[in-house]
């Protein structure tokens, strides 16, 4: 959602977008396509370890994308990397937009040590990326990766697209007299949503008639589901499963409250948290780096994460009050995509300057072209984009190694033409070691 949001906004204001990502939730095999105005090309996820999809074709292909800044996101593993060193051997400007530290939401121990190793070896590698953005400033400050370039880390937070949330915030509670609490995100260990049907199980205990709707699917759903049918909250606690946009505004809209109960740092920003705003209502979410940061601008409350007890005073708190949704709104407002993008494109403004560019032109004239490297994202699915893409070489401009680049990136497309694209790809990335080293940071 944010790729495709921010990528559509940027090619309205006159800039040429592409944006390489991977086939997740869709067919597996190569696209290329125009989706409004962004041009989207999707490679198939065929290798995967553990939870990440192997992929390096994503870098190699931004290798012969025409662009003047490279947008890259992640981190995820042989995508954002990669990436990044290829933006440093094109001599363009890189910027990382750091979702999340690396951890592994599987059960498996081998999987969460590979994790860790994986965001001890990516430092060096975010350090190369020209700026660094991060959503929140104390996910920033807290994480262990960012830590060491501070100075580099800029803040923008994700956005909003209010207009989808215009016509709600009169309904409050439902027709019978219940309290209606609303989740909305996977169902992955790290959401929280075990605490919260503890918490919601507490407040019916206590006399408070709530009921809460899970919108949302993921592998904790057979625990979960148990759970619930263990409980005997069968009639309290309904799974919705993956619905489409429209209908999750109607849900939004249908709710007293929406709760937030994440345990864990794959947990960076937490983005219902302005929809829910948006639609004006009021949220609870538990106290953890980021998610804290967009709660309290937005008038909300916190809960100690991975505590049901804290989680069911909170959100009896909240119901208990009547909250101004045109207030809410207002508090989203003021992260609307709208002004994220302009933030973002103060950015890479800054980023060319410096290489002798002329400053940018008003937004009716020319922009630069802006490659995007995306995580696989099933929401991208429904992106809206288009923009123009050439196979140009890569042009190096220190005279002694541009030979040397040249014909080691000739070999590279080669072994890739001729289906060895794993190594093509890393054979072509290893050369950017070798230029980066005696490159300036312009």
């Amino acid at each position: 959602m944010t790729v495709s949001e921010l990528s559509k906004r940027l090619a309205e204001r006159g800039h040429e977008v592409t944006v390489i990502t991977s086939t997740r939730g869709g067919e597996t095999r190569y696209s290329d396509e125009l989706v409004g105005k962004v041009r989207v090309i999707r490679m198939p996820e065929r290798l995967h370890i553990f939870e990440a999809p192997i992929l390096p074709q994503i870098a190699y292909r931004a290798m012969f994308c025409d662009f003047d800044v490279l947008h890259v996101h992640g981190m995820s593993p042989t995508i954002s990397d990669l990436g990044i060193m290829v933006g440093k051997l094109r001599r363009k400007p890189v910027v990382l937009t750091y979702h999340n530290d690396a951890e592994s939401t599987m059960q498996w121990g081998i999987a969460k040590a590979a994790a860790k190793v994986y965001a001890r070896f990516c430092v060096p590698i975010v350090g190369m990326a020209d700026s660094i953005v991060c959503a929140t400033d104390s996910y920033g400050t807290s994480s262990l990766v960012l830590k060491h370039f501070r100075g580099k880390v800029e803040v923008i937070p994700l956005g909003v697209d209010t207009s989808r949330f215009a016509n709600t915030g009169s309904r409050v509670g439902s027709s019978d007299g219940s309290k209606e609490v609303l989740f909305v995100g996977q169902l992955k260990e790290y959401k929280g949503v075990d605490f919260l049907i503890e918490a919601i199980a507490k407040l019916r205990q206590d006399g408070t008639d709530v009921r809460l709707s899970v919108a949302g699917d993921g592998p904790s759903y057979p625990r979960l589901k148990a759970m619930v049918d263990a409980k005997g909250m069968g009639e309290s606690v309904r799974f919705i499963g993956n619905v489409e946009n429209s209908r999750l505004v109607e849900l939004y809209d249908a709710c007293d409250l929406v709760v937030l109960p994440s345990t864990g740092r794959r947990e960076a920003f937490g983005l219902v948290q302005l929809e829910a705003s948006a639609a004006g209502k009021a949220v609870v979410a538990t106290d953890i780096p980021g998610v804290s940061d967009v709660n309290k601008k937005l008038g909300g409350y916190l809960a100690k994460p991975s505590d049901a007890d804290s989680l069911a005073i909170q959100i009896a708190r909240a119901l208990g009050v009547k909250h101004d949704p045109e207030k809410l709104k207002q508090a989203a407002a003021s992260m609307s995509w709208e002004k994220v993008t302009i933030e973002y494109e103060e950015l890479f403004q800054t980023l060319l300057k410096p290489r002798g560019d002329e400053e940018l032109e008003p937004v009716s004239q020319s922009q630069p072209p802006i490659a995007v490297l995306a995580q696989p994202s099933a929401a991208f699915a429904s992106a809206q984009s288009s923009g123009s893409f050439g196979d140009g070489q890569i042009q190096a401009n220190a005279s002694l190694r541009d030979g040397v680049a040249n014909r080691f990136q000739r070999f590279a497309r080669w072994l890739v033409e001729n289906g060895y694209a794993i190594i093509g790809t890393v054979a072509a990335i290893l050369v950017s070691m070798y230029v980066v080293g005696n490159l300036s940071p312009s």
